[in-house]
């Protein structure tokens, strides 16, 4: 016990343990052996240990009881520190059951003096532990000693203490007769009256319990007013619990005292200021129908029910949707459909897209209630008006709602009822309603049976398979990767899996959905292979769900792998004026001395040292700011050796590092001149002799700047000034920081082919807002006007004056990368690397800020919804975490947005410094190519001016403006990622029919309706 007491846990599961152990020391009679070292444990405030205590009490005899659990207790009374006293209370209950009369007595007695302790907690306890103690008594000793230790309580002047009291009254309300029970009304009138918001709250949430214990007469005299008196409270809380309380609490009075007394502080809840309140009135105002019967239901319960159904909350609206089966049942379906069916028509035909959207989530609910015959007269065809909606949210919404819709009324109703509607908008001339159409087929197949598949579906989707819009033939082929998933997993009997219901592993599939794919899927797909357009090429080599993002992947990999191993790159030089000033432009001449100089110190460098150097660095090429030099950086969510899952490359042993200098054409040289060598250790000792003067303090200021540089970037965190200031430098070296900074960065370059380069300020501490009008002041200047100049300066100002944050880049020459050591072996790393290379670029190509619905939505139309397919790592695979990890390596930045009421918060995602520094406008440019073109393709001319457009003016970047703006085009649906600016037509990522749009238009992100006009193709 002494050598583990302050081990919390091992505590713990000693005194859970210690209850169980009454057979294993000779059974009851030997119980009592038990009770010593619990008591010791229920000392120190351990609830266990009460429960363990108490179980051995209930096998304990009754003189085992008198001669050793009951001194146990009062002992525990007794005790000098509060904790004693609090296990002390949890023990009386059990233990007065077995005690004699006089042993009673004396519980009773000790009890009381905890009731009246100096010590709050121990108040607590007691009040709480008296609402069980009460029910063990007879009436009489309750009314005269228990009903005095609750009034006692019930003045107490904590808090936390009066509210605790509200079960003590329904305790002893229980237990009194009724006509003894008056002494209890002015101690329940203080607690409905009581100043204490908390002591309200608890006599509204038990105030059901409180009417049923107490009489009739009590009731209709003062509950009823109390009532009404706490459904107009001045806090939200309480008129909260209270309305929680409205359909018990209704439930025994007259149907009279209710509409005259009760029913107008209830419809006065239903304009309440408070959304939870109206929440909470929503769940429970159902209930009142069966009490008020069909009339008085459609004269005061139905106005409520419309006015609910339009509140701007939508827990309001989904209460009372799912609550109407309560009222169907008592005024029939014909008069609710009368009612109410014209207020949810309003709301799904609402101009504003959101209203739409959330009537959409609560029609399967609806359908459920009312009946399918109701649902195929009154709102089956606005379900399928959905379809056509011009905002893409509601037609995607309108798929699952199709989907959720099956499940209930069943594949036979869907059958024929919604998918010949649903395929006959695969022939329609508009290309919007054909992509809904593949939309619902990859949404509806896992719900429908073989024979559906067969007969309705595959006829159309084979049609759309040589559709002239390259984006139905992607989305055709993603919804043949469905197709292929739910065949596969189909039992023997081709019905659909139950929903929640998976595929068991191993399970043979069924025999004729095999005959399906060979027969009508495999041709189609070796047709949409032949394709001339790259991504359904791609699309149909990877059947499986996650097509998308393992194509995202894979295409981000190769990318960057060949950008590590500098495999040449046609990419086109940025013209001067859109060109980047560096902080230290270095001459040609001086950049090819310093890489003779830094090659030759490599050469003089120890094995070890240049191993260490060449195993740590992983660099990846990028352009260098002003003079289009290759050097090299860490790409986005590159795998390093971290601590946290990463892998760690073992150091190559002596004979691998001389094979690999060979390969890469260097050479071991020993030095011939001896007096350099001693000249080198001279260095050395000198370098010795000034740590040791450093005294106590270990390290000197550069090796611990060194060692704080490699630290922060081995974390993927910011060198910052003030860390360097604190943690390098010290009060001693303060003043020396430029001095400090230089050799430490000439170290890092000598030793480890490091640079400490400065990161581009950022604005992470900038709202949204004004990060837009700082950007509105910019372009105002920009166009000849003088309006906002003061901002734009200002914030060219804070931009100048640079970030005050460093981040390691690797300058080792080409000869000492290694490729074999750099790639991403796993396919972990390969997935993680691709798909956050892919959301950096679709966020620049969103002129570098994009909201996170909006960004979500990119994702859902490439296939990745909440998981991405990464083998054996279900947490590095959600997306969300992937997100966080952007966020918190610095590639991204999650602004909150401004709040809107009445609105939920949103966020919005910018890129962030690191972001900017390793990937930045050129890698973008390129990345982007890459996906749109492949490695050798061939672009449009203006190709690098709409991307340019879209990822807009760069921070802190002297760049010539972007003139023009011919029409109003937006990127359509696809695989853009971004907007473009390509025409209402999409462009290759989204259809390449339509107008050619110029001027990209800026919307808020936060609030994007994403209209699509339904014009001709």
């Amino acid at each position: 016990m002494q050598s583990v007491e302050d081990e919390d846990e091992v505590l713990t599961a000693l005194s859970d343990e210690l209850g169980g152990f009454v057979e294993y020391v000779g059974g009851p009679e030997f119980g009592h052996v038990l009770l010593s070292p619990l008591e010791n444990l229920a000392a120190i405030e351990e609830p266990l240990a009460v429960e363990s205590l108490n179980r051995i009490c209930s096998e304990l005899s009754q003189e085992q009881v008198e001669t050793y659990f009951i001194p146990l207790i009062i002992r525990l009374s007794k005790a000098d520190w509060f904790t004693s006293k609090i296990s002390a209370t949890g023990l009386y209950c059990t233990a007065y059951e077995k005690a004699t009369s006089p042993s009673q007595e004396s519980l009773r007695a000790h009890f009381g003096q905890l009731v009246h302790d100096d010590t709050p907690m121990v108040r607590r306890a007691a009040a709480t532990a008296l609402a069980k103690f009460a029910k063990h008594m007879s009436a009489e000793v309750v009314i005269a000693e228990m009903l005095p230790l609750f009034q006692h309580l019930a003045q107490d002047d904590q808090d936390s203490v009066r509210l605790l009291t509200v079960e003590i009254l329904i305790s002893v309300a229980e237990v009194i007769p009724q006509d003894q029970q008056a002494s209890l009304l002015t101690t329940l009138r203080s607690l409905i009256g009581d100043k204490s918001w908390r002591v309200r709250y608890m006599v509204a949430d038990r105030f059901e319990k409180l009417a049923k214990a107490v009489g009739d007469e009590v009731v209709r005299r003062d509950l009823v007013p109390a009532f009404v008196k706490l459904l107009k409270d001045t806090e939200a809380e309480v008129r909260t619990a209270i309305a929680g309380q409205i359909p018990g609490f209704c439930g025994l009075l007259d149907r009279e005292t209710l509409l005259n007394e009760i029913m107008t502080s209830v419809e006065d809840l239903v304009s309440d200021a408070s959304q939870h309140v109206r929440a909470a009135l929503g769940t429970q105002i159902s209930g009142l129908a069966p009490i008020l019967g069909k009339e008085e239901t459609i004269a005061h319960l139905l106005p409520m029910f419309l006015q609910m159904l339009k509140d701007e909350f939508p827990d309001v609206r989904l209460h009372i949707i799912s609550k109407l089966e309560l009222v169907n049942d008592v005024i029939g379906i014909e008069l609710l459909s009368q009612s109410l069916l014209p207020a949810i028509v309003q709301l799904a035909e609402d101009k504003q897209w959101r209203v739409r959207l959330a009537i959409i989530e609560y029609i399967p609910l609806l359908a459920s209630q009312l009946g399918q015959e109701f649902f195929d007269e009154k709102l089956g065809g606005l379900c399928m008006g959905w379809l056509g909606d011009a905002v893409f949210s509601i037609r995607e919404a309108a798929t699952l709602n199709l989907k959720k819709l099956t499940e209930v009324f069943g594949v036979d109703w869907a059958k024929g009822t919604i998918i010949p509607k649903v395929m006959s908008m695969g022939t329609h001339p508009n290309y919007l309603y054909r992509m809904t159409t593949c939309f619902a087929i990859s949404t509806l197949a896992p719900v429908v049976s073989l024979e559906v598949i067969q007969e309705n579906i595959l006829p159309v989707i084979g049609q759309l398979v040589e559709d002239p819009i390259p984006n139905i033939r992607f989305n055709v082929a993603k919804s043949y990767g469905a197709l292929l998933d739910v065949l596969r997993s189909l039992p023997a009997d081709g019905s659909p899996l139950a929903n929640g219901e998976i595929a068991l592993l191993g399970t043979e599939p069924s025999p004729a959905a095999l005959e399906v794919i060979q027969k009508d899927i495999m041709p189609a797909l070796e047709k949409l292979q032949a394709d001339e357009d790259i991504d359904p090429t791609i699309t149909t080599i990877l059947p499986a769900s996650p097509i998308v993002a393992n194509l995202l992947a894979t295409v981000a990999t190769s990318h960057l792998t060949m950008v590590r191993t500098k495999q040449p790159i046609t990419r086109r030089r940025p013209r001067q004026s859109q060109r980047e000033p560096t902080r230290e432009p270095i001459p040609d001449e001086e950049e090819e001395d310093e890489e003779q100089e830094e090659e030759e110190e490599e050469e003089q460098t120890p094995a070890p040292v240049r191993r260490r150097a060449t195993a740590a660095a992983t660099p990846a090429t990028a352009r260098d700011k002003g003079k289009g030099k290759a050097v090299q950086r860490y790409p986005p969510d590159e795998p390093s050796s971290t601590s946290r899952g990463r892998r760690q490359l073992p150091p190559p042993d002596d004979d691998e590092t001389d094979l690999q200098a060979r390969k890469h054409g260097r050479r071991r040289r020993q030095r011939d001149d001896d007096e350099d060598e001693e000249d080198e250790e001279q260095e050395e000792e000198e370098r010795a002799e000034d740590s040791a003067v450093e005294g106590r303090r270990g390290l000197d200021p550069v090796s611990r700047l060194v060692r704080l540089a490699l630290a922060q970037e081995y974390q993927k965190k910011p060198i910052r000034r003030q860390d360097i200031t604190e943690k390098a430098l010290g009060a001693q070296y303060k003043g020396d920081f430029r001095q400090v900074f230089d050799e430490a960065q000439a170290a890092l370059k000598l030793v480890f082919g490091f640079s400490m380069v400065e990161l581009p300020a950022t604005t992470e501490k900038v709202s949204l807002a004004q990060q837009r009008r700082l950007a509105a002041a910019e372009a105002q200047r920009g166009a000849g006007g003088s309006g906002g100049a003061n901002e734009a300066k200002a914030a060219k100002k804070k931009d100048a004056t640079g970030s005050k944050s460093w981040q390691l880049v690797s300058v080792l020459p080409e000869k000492f990368r290694i490729p074999d050591l750099l790639a991403p072996q796993l396919p972990d790393d390969q997935t993680v690397l691709g798909l956050g290379s892919a959301i950096v670029a679709i966020v620049y190509l969103s002129n570098r800020s994009l909201g996170e619905n909006l960004l979500r939505r990119h994702l859902r139309k490439f296939g990745i919804d909440e998981r991405v397919a990464v083998e054996g790592n279900r947490e590095t695979g959600r997306v969300e975490n992937i997100l966080a990890k952007l966020v918190r390596d610095g590639y991204l930045v999650k602004l909150r947005d401004e709040i809107v009421p009445g609105q939920e918060q949103t966020f919005t995602y910018v890129i962030g410094p690191r972001g900017k520094l390793e990937m930045g406008r050129d890698g973008v440019l390129e990345y982007v190519r890459r996906v749109y073109e492949g490695v050798d393709g061939e672009v449009e001319d203006n190709f690098e001016r709409k991307v340019n457009r879209a990822i807009g003016k760069e921070d802190g970047a002297d760049q010539e403006k972007q003139q023009g703006g011919e029409g109003d085009g937006e990127a359509e649906e696809g695989r853009g990622g971004g907007r473009a600016g390509r025409g209402r037509g999409g462009g290759r990522g989204g259809g390449r029919g339509g107008n050619r749009g110029g001027r990209r238009r800026r919307r808020d992100d936060s609030d994007e309706d994403e209209e699509d006009e339904y014009g001709s193709d």
